[in-house]
């Protein structure tokens, strides 16, 4: 059971302890969990080195794996793409994520997806 839109806005500290609000509850892999909160707050520049950055230390800290986390997140952000063009908004920030991810997975495993 995930989450589903855990996120820097969604994670609060009360105290000494640290709550998680707006639950949207996901079934799927921890990997999945991990993706709204690595394109919260990303810059416009530098969107590779941000993501890689974030993903390492969640490698590093839950012992996830990378690949799964890059996959998962180029396949929410086309998605996540494909809902902001039906909706006629900008996906600017999206494009740039696709980009970073792609550019990350074949970095780091040396083929596309």
């Amino acid at each position: 059971m995930l989450h589903g839109d855990l996120h820097h806005d969604n994670i609060l500290q009360s105290g000494e302890a640290w709550k998680i609000i707006d639950p949207k509850g996901l079934i799927g892999e921890k990997e999945y969990e991990i993706v709204p909160f690595l394109l919260n707050h990303l810059p416009k520049i530098n969107v590779a080195e941000t993501i890689d950055h974030r993903i390492n230390t969640f490698v590093k800290e839950l012992n996830v794996s990378k690949k799964r986390i890059l996959l998962w997140g180029y396949a929410h952000c086309v998605l996540a793409t494909c809902w902001l063009i039906e909706d006629r908004q900008d996906a600017a920030s999206f494009l740039r994520a696709i980009e970073a991810f792609q550019h990350l997975f074949e970095y780091y495993y040396g083929h596309k997806k």
